[in-house]
């Protein structure tokens, strides 16, 4: 995983919490994992995106999924508006 540094958590670290750390992403996974979940979900067109809450693990927006819910539709955003 990664802190807002970009560097990778060591899994020593991760272990050390009871229940692990939890990572909030801004997609649906595992959907568009990495950096820049909201521009890739825009550019491809995607009709709505939302959160993910996942326990963390060594590898990169992967992880038991806690939550999840829908936040965000785009179907307004993606769309052109048009005069009237």
């Amino acid at each position: 995983m990664r802190d807002e540094y970009l560097q990778i958590i060591p899994k020593r670290f991760l272990n050390l919490p009871k229940f692990g750390f939890i990572n909030v992403h801004a997609s649906l996974l595992p959907k568009w994992r990495g950096a820049s979940p909201v521009q890739h979900a825009l550019m491809n067109n995607d009709k709505e995106t939302g959160y993910t809450f996942i326990i963390m693990n060594e590898r990169l927006d992967e992880g038991k999924i806690v939550d999840q819910g829908v936040h965000l539709s785009l179907i307004h955003i993606s769309e052109p508006t048009r005069p009237y």
